[in-house]
């Protein structure tokens, strides 16, 4: 989620304010990549991961999620920082605040919601994944939570208490984490509602 936002977040403000070639088309790619299921990018993403030496660690599997949810969280971060006004950031760089100074000041502020609501996205989606976490770990280590879960069933036996308390427990991050950014997310849906 970490690089995501970080490389997300500079990604989605160049998208937003600078008009270079081939714009249109690496968006347009980032939709698309969205389309195709998981599913088709799995073995090319295993043999990579295998030739680099990074199958069954924490740092490949990091790499794996960021390739499919980064698309996502520029497209959607994107569409927030359109919608903040190029006026005040034009007026910090007449002020003398450099580009990157005007976009953490600025615009950023201005589309913290934003932020803040992809950001919650993208963390919900990386701590539910399955498919990636089952093909590229094969030890306990570097295992995520839900295949953890998956890996306590077995042919003949069912522990339905452990199931049930390893599923309480996977939820509560979730909870938790919208109990705090819930006012936050609140504001960001009802901004647009009210003009005035």
């Amino acid at each position: 989620m970490t690089v995501c936002v970080v490389t997300g977040t500079l990604a989605a403000y160049a998208f937003s304010r600078f008009a270079f070639r081939g714009r249109d088309q690496l968006m347009l790619g980032y939709l698309v990549v969205r389309m195709f299921p998981a599913v088709m990018m799995i073995i090319p993403l295993y043999v990579v991961m295998r030739g680099v030496g990074l199958v069954d660690s924490r740092f490949g599997l990091a790499l794996a999620y960021t390739s499919f949810l980064l698309p996502l969280f520029v497209w959607m971060l994107k569409g927030f920082f359109d919608s903040a006004p190029k006026e005040l950031e034009s007026a910090a760089r007449i002020d003398g605040s450099t580009r990157l100074g005007a976009m953490v000041r600025i615009v950023m502020p201005l589309a913290r919601n934003g932020l803040l609501a992809s950001s919650v996205f993208i963390a919900i989606a990386a701590w539910n994944e399955f498919l990636f976490a089952l093909m590229l770990t094969t030890g306990q280590g570097s295992r995520t939570w839900p295949v953890g879960l998956q890996l306590m069933v077995g042919e003949f036996q069912l522990p339905w208490g452990v199931l049930a308390a390893g599923g309480i427990l996977s939820i509560i991050p979730v909870i938790v984490l919208f109990a705090i950014v819930q006012r936050t997310m609140v504001q960001g849906l009802t901004a647009g509602a009210i003009k005035g």
